[in-house]
């Protein structure tokens, strides 16, 4: 089943790629999304700004096997 993990920055470059590396899977694409922190809502335009900021790397993802910038990028 195709799939693609969505993470924000902070957690995706530290614990998103240190699972990825722990796993065997260092490549792992992982498509990134700025957030300034707090809280996010389910629905309104936060999660909306969230969907139009992943949805390139998401279709990266699943169609190519990477997420852009963060291909390549292992910290």
């Amino acid at each position: 089943m195709p799939t693609a993990l969505v993470a924000v920055e902070k957690l995706a470059r530290t614990t998103g790629r240190g699972m990825a590396r722990a796993q065997g899977m260092p490549d792992l694409p992982i498509a990134v999304v700025e957030h300034s922190g707090g809280i996010v809502t389910q629905a309104g335009a936060d999660l909306e700004a969230f969907v139009v900021r992943a949805t390139d790397q998401i279709e990266r993802i699943l169609l190519d096997g990477v997420a852009g910038d963060e291909a390549g990028a292992h910290a």
